[in-house]
């Protein structure tokens, strides 16, 4: 997919996504300030569709609802190389850069209709599940950005778009037992400049792709027992995706890369009066992902992008949610995941903002008409840092390049809700 080509090509490119590696935590400013829990927690029609489609049969009524959010990375990128007396090489230099990103919009629509068959729900969502876009400035002090062979002297920058469509449909086979499923449709384009391609040394040039597409599905189970507890597990199958086709100045390069399989279980109490509270455990397989799970550059082709090498994860998702009155819920969460980023593979993934590992979440709904409610977020993701280095030689110890990434974020969502 094109979002997470673009996440790790080497040193040519930089941008910024939030959690569990190049997957965004949750869709809405429910299910965000709520910490991205949902498989067993079902608050607002997006969060529902997006971690759990069966789920969708515990919601009170039927909704719509309209959001968008703002994610604000914060990124910086150092690099520093021993030049042993080659005069082919880049002479010795060392420097560090802050990236120049903006901010980056991820918008979503859902609505989930209960049908007059009460076993039977529908819903349907269509989501910005990923998006990136940043800068670096010429800096003649970061050999990086700097240094021909390295792929400078230049900016870099990099601009790309995902959205993700899920139909879904949710059938309760008992009073307490739903069953979902959501076949997945996505949809993504990337821009470069220079070329992301090529490896140090490689050729440059400004790049981007056409609209590529992908599908998969979504299955999920969800079971309300007697004891105010709610169950949900759910697998999410790879997301399959046409090759990203991309050129520069070597030529055309085809890219194989999809996304991983994932695994979610969770739990929610109800309890408390007012009061809901959710955990979420989950499995990300990038590390047998076509894309992911090889590593480097091609012996045949230098210029050929093999994989980026990351690492199979687990994150885990808390959120509480309190009914302060009829007219105001505050909610809060927390979500940690393992780095799917190796430190060794650092040079292979400059892009650096995959690797945030702990984000805290806050947010509140408030009734301002007759079952319209305005759902707001904010979310930090701390910033966690990577240090790797890479033989430009092989062989020589004294030629590596040496870098390190640096990223996190913060994240506002505001959401529009109508209960129907």
């Amino acid at each position: 997919m094109t979002l997470f080509l673009v996440f790790g090509l080497s040193v040519a490119a930089t941008q910024s996504v939030y959690a569990q590696g190049a997957l965004f935590r949750g869709v809405g400013a429910v299910n965000e300030g709520f910490g991205g829990a949902g498989t067993a927690a079902p608050l607002d029609a997006a969060g529902a569709i997006y971690w759990n489609p069966a789920s969708i049969s515990g919601l009170q009524c039927s909704e719509m609802q309209f959001g968008m959010g703002i994610v604000m990375p914060f990124m910086e990128m150092s690099s520093s190389f021993t030049n042993p007396g080659s005069p082919s090489l880049p002479a010795t230099g060392a420097g560090t850069t802050k990236g120049s990103t903006g901010s980056l919009p991820s918008p979503s629509a859902a609505m989930v209709w209960k049908t007059p068959n009460k076993r039977l729900t529908l819903g349907f969502m269509f989501a910005g599940i990923g998006g990136a876009a940043t800068m670096y400035p010429y800096d003649p002090n970061n050999p990086i950005l700097s240094d021909p062979i390295l792929g400078g002297p230049t900016a870099k920058s990099s601009n790309v778009q995902v959205i993700q469509v899920l139909p879904t449909i949710s059938y309760k086979l008992t009073r307490r037992l739903s069953v979902g499923l959501s076949p997945t449709l996505d949809m993504g384009k990337l821009e470069i400049h220079p070329s992301a391609i090529a490896g140090p040394g490689g050729p440059t040039g400004s790049t981007g792709s056409r609209y590529i597409w992908g599908t998969g599905v979504h299955a999920g189970l969800f079971y309300q027992a007697d004891n105010c507890f709610n169950y949900g597990f759910t697998v999410k199958s790879p997301q399959w995706f046409e090759d990203v086709m991309l050129y520069d100045g070597s030529g055309a390069h085809h890219f194989s890369m999809d996304l991983p399989l994932i695994l979610s279980a969770g739990i929610s109490y109800t309890g408390f009066r007012n009061t809901v509270l959710a955990m979420d455990v989950r499995y990300f397989d990038w590390g047998n992902t076509d894309g992911f799970k090889d590593v480097g550059y091609g012996s045949t082709d230098p210029n050929q992008l093999l994989g980026l090498g990351w690492d199979n994860i687990f994150s885990v998702a808390f959120g509480v949610e309190r009914k302060i009155s009829n007219r105001l819920k505050l909610r809060g969460g927390y979500c940690w995941n393992e780095n799917p980023v190796p430190d060794k593979h650092s040079v292979e993934n400059v892009s650096a903002p995959l690797i945030m590992s702990h984000v805290l979440s806050c947010g509140t709904s408030i009734t301002f008409a007759n079952n319209w409610d305005l759902a707001l977020a904010y979310s930090h993701a701390f910033e966690n840092k990577i240090t790797g280095s890479r033989e430009l030689v092989p062989g020589v110890p004294a030629t590596a390049l040496t870098v390190t990434n640096k990223a996190g974020a913060d994240i506002l969502n505001a959401s529009v809700v109508k209960r129907f």
